[in-house]
């Protein structure tokens, strides 16, 4: 049987293709996630998962989403004090880094959810 990762209190949720990624957020290793950034300038103790998932999946209910671990082909976890470090606030891009990217393939799909 496979385990589940679930969020719950989501404030927000982006689903992208990795079509909608620029060659150049692929060289810097930058998301734009305005929506995942706005929501921590109100609320410092919230966190932003970026996952790539083999393959999309369904929402819950409005403030919780559910995964099997075995669709998640990576994920990193961010806090607010290493979002503020490392991403632009002005430009709205979270840094999750190349080789993160590296490991997306073009059937894939990519969420960003601040819980």
């Amino acid at each position: 049987m496979t385990s589940k990762l679930t969020f719950v209190n989501i404030k927000s949720r982006t689903t992208l293709d990795p079509s909608d990624i620029a060659p150049s957020e692929r060289k810097e290793g930058r998301l734009k996630a305005g929506s995942a950034l706005n929501c921590l300038q109100d609320d410092t103790s919230l966190r932003i998962d970026v996952l790539i998932l083999k393959k999309s999946t369904s929402v819950i209910c409005d403030d919780a989403v559910e995964f099997y671990e075995d669709d998640i082909r990576d994920r990193k976890t961010y806090n607010y004090e290493e979002i503020i470090r490392k991403s632009s606030f002005q430009k709205k891009r979270l840094a999750i880094g190349t080789s993160f990217l590296k490991n997306l393939k073009s059937t894939d799909v990519i969420e960003i959810i601040t819980h």
